[in-house]
């Protein structure tokens, strides 16, 4: 446990019914009790958000000959984020959920871990 220490990152999004500073302290309160070690700067992990131009595909492929498992994961941008689309979104995502566990875990069996 003492080098997962060592190494530690943290990070934390608190929602719920709290104030800015309640969320500051619960999260100084962690830091307290985890005492993780400073990282350098290059090992802080970078948030990068990338604008594809309309039209491109990004696709990447990454094989693993010892395992036959296997996943697909698609990421569609939508534009600036708003209430509106955010609603219609969660909307979406909450009706095509059934069918896609259906097709994809009851008709073609492909595995536990199916979602939309």
């Amino acid at each position: 446990i003492k080098q997962i220490h060592q190494q530690l990152y943290v990070e934390g999004l608190l929602q719920g019914n709290m104030t800015s500073e309640e969320a500051c302290d619960m999260m100084n309160r962690l830091v307290d009790r985890l005492k993780p070690a400073p990282l350098m700067l290059s090992q802080v992990p970078q948030r990068r958000i990338i604008k594809v131009p309309k039209g491109i595909t990004i696709y990447n492929s990454v094989s693993n000959n010892s395992d036959v498992n296997s996943v697909i994961e698609n990421y569609y941008q939508v534009g600036l984020e708003n209430a509106r689309e955010n609603f219609l979104l969660d909307l979406f995502a909450q009706y095509i959920q059934d069918h896609v566990y259906h097709q994809l875990r009851t008709i073609q069996q492909l595995g536990y871990l199916v979602f939309s």
